[in-house]
């Protein structure tokens, strides 16, 4: 199977991805922090879709591939579309969890406004009700440290690095719609059935764009997919990549 680089969301770090990783014994993974994230190196100007890109081929080229399976979550799968747009020759396959695509006039208000009020009150403010959406309420109370470990990473993000951070995820992506039938590799889009943000209506519509694309919903998972249901994803990735 060819190896397998991970990008995460907003606000987080390559640490999202430990119970996926552990569910792939078998497959090689590879993960890091995203510019203006944890250990990532800091934004000089906005965030943009080509800086991150540009930081991903530095990564696979430092790891000596040529050519790669991508996934992204939330942010990380606008950005792994990109990567799969604008060198396609890099990308063999693709896995999109939680992503956005094509966010109607509502749910655009909803993103932006979050934006707004993380601008005015300040980012920490906005921790609990995130963890609120990210994660259905019986599977927080089970794994209360998958919820601490979230909260810890919001809560030490560096503020003018979210902000950069965030207004991108709020703003962007409008260069990806209308393009998507041009990634011709095997690709698994999956999200949650309680995700609000990146919905299975989004799932569907980005599956239906792209040609070897299928798409999964779960019912009973909200935002934090690679955490909730890290072997059912295991196993649908491995089929991906035997592809």
């Amino acid at each position: 199977m060819k190896d397998l680089i991970m990008l995460h969301g907003v606000g987080l770090d390559r640490g999202l991805w430990q119970p996926l990783r552990q569910a792939l014994p078998d497959v090689t993974t590879h993960a890091y922090d995203l510019r203006g994230h944890g250990q990532g190196p800091d934004w000089k100007g906005p965030a943009n879709l080509d800086g991150f890109t540009d930081d991903l081929w530095d990564f696979a080229d430092a790891l000596g591939l040529d050519s790669f399976a991508l996934c992204g979550f939330s942010m990380g799968a606008m950005i792994a579309q990109w990567a799969a747009l604008t060198k396609p020759e890099r990308i063999s396959h693709l896995v999109l969890l939680s992503g956005v695509y094509g966010r109607s006039e509502q749910q655009q208000d909803a993103v932006i406004r979050r934006y707004k009020e993380a601008e005015l009150r300040g980012p920490t403010e906005l921790i609990e009700a995130a963890l609120t959406r990210w994660f259905p309420a019986e599977f927080a109370e089970e794994n209360p440290e998958y919820l601490t470990q979230i909260r810890l990473r919001l809560s030490q993000n560096n503020t003018e690095q979210f902000m950069q951070n965030y207004k991108f995820f709020a703003h962007e992506g409008a260069q990806i719609v209308g393009r998507l039938n041009e990634i011709q590799v095997p690709t698994l889009v999956a999200t949650g059935g309680l995700d609000t943000g990146s919905t299975p209506e989004m799932a569907k519509r980005m599956a239906s764009k792209i040609p070897s694309a299928k798409a999964i919903i779960f019912k009973d998972t909200a935002h934090m997919l690679p955490m909730q249901k890290p072997f059912e994803l295991a196993r649908l990735i491995k089929g991906v990549l035997q592809k």
